[in-house]
């Protein structure tokens, strides 16, 4: 999803973004979802990946590969080796903290699931909609699995109603 920037959405020549990705345990998957996003994101884009404290040896993992592959140079991407597991939020908030290389503030940022493997053109399409829809404050993408299927990523508050309601998904979405 990519949002605003203190809730004050203006258009921008030349936005910054962020793109956070935070892995758990799934490095390879990791990459491969850095790849994508690094294969879409508009020049300026930095992409922070957040090793949630995996134990596993992803830290490493990651490391070599972000430099093997030169993705480190300019700070376009960096790594982010977080102490502990405070779970999905508190490893997205790193990112969010980590700001620009420049210690810039973004004018987007797009959270990433190491999971999601974003389609060419989705992210430049999610900014433009959020340039020219100043009253939206987030966007999301429609999201599909390694298997092409649709996923069904927004639901209403739990019930057993939407237990039921959730497993089609609509056909009307774009796919971004």
């Amino acid at each position: 999803m990519a949002t605003g920037n203190g809730g004050t959405m203006m258009a921008v020549s030349n936005p910054k973004v962020l793109v956070v990705l935070l892995n758990y345990r799934t490095a390879e998957m990791t990459l491969r979802a850095a790849e994508a996003a690094l294969a879409d994101m508009p020049a300026g884009a930095e992409l922070v990946i957040v090793d949630n404290a995996s134990g596993d040896g992803s830290a490493g993992v990651l490391t070599n590969a972000i430099t093997e592959r030169g993705w480190d140079a300019q700070s376009r991407v960096r790594l982010i080796l977080s102490e502990v597991n405070g779970g999905f939020g508190a490893g997205n908030n790193l990112g969010f903290k980590a700001g620009m290389s420049d210690d810039s503030r973004p004018d987007y940022f797009y959270v990433l699931n190491s999971d999601a493997f974003p389609d060419q053109g989705c992210l430049p399409h999610l900014i433009q909609h959020l340039e020219t829809t100043p009253k939206a404050g987030m966007a999301g993408s429609h999201v599909r699995g390694e298997d092409d299927q649709p996923h069904t990523t927004a639901f209403r508050f739990p019930s057993i109603a939407g237990e039921f309601e959730g497993r089609r998904a609509p056909a009307r979405l774009p796919v971004c």
